[in-house]
Parts: structure tokens; sequence; C-alpha cells
């Protein structure tokens, strides 16, 4: 994920989209997004095509795939297995 600090965030979506809604967990909870529903504006920015689309700093524009990764982790996720022979095994999800 990007950590750059202040970062001034547009997520245009939609409501009723299945990509926009598969999105949704993977919003940050400590980044402040200005979240935008397409269904609610008249004026669309001719630069957004397809959603879910991010604007970044007012510069930077990101469709579909690319927000997605824009807000993936590389987080390490752990999974502890207790039984006769214990063991702790690290898991990391990635492309």
């Amino acid at each position: 994920m990007n950590t750059e600090s202040e970062q001034n965030i547009i997520l245009f979506m939609h409501e009723q989209s299945n990509a926009c809604q598969k999105l949704k967990p993977f919003l940050p909870k400590d980044k402040k997004i200005q979240i935008v529903d397409i269904s609610q504006i008249s004026n669309l920015p001719p630069q957004i095509t397809s959603i879910p689309a991010l604007i970044i700093n007012n510069k930077e524009i990101l469709l579909g795939k690319k927000v997605f990764d824009y807000f993936k982790t590389d987080d390490v996720d752990c999974i502890n297995f207790n039984g006769k022979n214990s063991f702790n095994m690290a898991l990391q999800f990635s492309n």
C-alpha cells in the first residue's frame, strides 16, 4: 500500500457495482478517502471511464484493477496450528 501521508484521495464508485463492493474491504480505515457515488452526481469527470476509479492528489488517475492494486497490502498473515506437533506457519499471499 502507498504510505504517503496526507494524500488527497477521491474514490469514484457505484453502490450497485460488484467490483466496487469487492473493493470496500480493502479500503484502509486510517486514510481519509473521499468517496463519490457516481449515481449521485450529474457531471462525471471525463477522465473517469470505468469504476472503481481513484484520483490521487488531483494528478494520478487509477482505473479498475489498478485501484485494487493501490490498496493491496503486503502484510503477512499468520496461521497457528495447535496440536500434538504445534508449530506456527506464516503465509504471504501475493500475485
